[in-house]
């Protein structure tokens, strides 16, 4: 199986690679090859901004950042993945209900928006699109591995889902 990363510039990238090693699937930080089995889109992550804090240059940046970038990666994978291939994003880890925290809830939503519409949108396709939330924990991040590998390897009818999973993160909203 060959996949595409598109890395962010979050620790979540580094669990992402070390599973992808681990389960010996071939990956590639480049979007430009012929073909691939899978895109999986790591969300950049995002700088704290409560509610009151938000203007449209801080909106414009979480949106640009977390959201058009992934698009922009979807459009570009698109043409190179076949029937059987499987589109997967990680949101960025985040603590959710806690003050700082507006910019990744935005980024969430807009993921679980996009997965599900994506996956209707993608499906005569046979391409399964799916999603990953990490959540600010002090358990392993051996759960995004093992979520990560199962959404690689299930059938293409599993599709449409975003999967809470715990995150070793050492801040709250990293």
């Amino acid at each position: 199986m060959r996949v595409a990363l598109r890395p962010g510039a979050s620790d979540l990238t580094g669990v992402v690679r070390l599973a992808l090693r681990e389960a010996s699937i071939e990956y590639r930080e480049d979007e430009h090859a012929d073909a691939f089995a899978a895109l999986i889109t790591v969300a950049e992550p995002l700088e704290e901004s409560s509610y009151h804090a938000l203007d449209d240059r801080t909106v414009a940046r979480i949106v640009d950042a977390g959201i058009l970038s992934i698009v922009g990666s979807v459009q570009r994978v698109f043409p190179k993945l076949r029937a059987g291939s499987r589109i997967i994003h990680i949101t960025p880890c985040c603590a959710p209900n806690r003050p700082g925290s507006i910019g990744a809830a935005l980024v969430e939503a807009a993921i679980i928006a996009l997965t599900r519409s994506t996956a209707a949108e993608f499906a005569e396709f046979r391409i399964s699109v799916n999603a990953i939330m990490p959540r600010a924990t002090w358990s392993a991040d051996s759960a995004i591995s093992s979520t990560l590998i199962y959404l690689l390897q299930a059938p293409t009818s599993v599709t449409g889902l975003s999967l809470t999973v715990p995150c070793n993160c050492n801040a709250p909203n990293r």
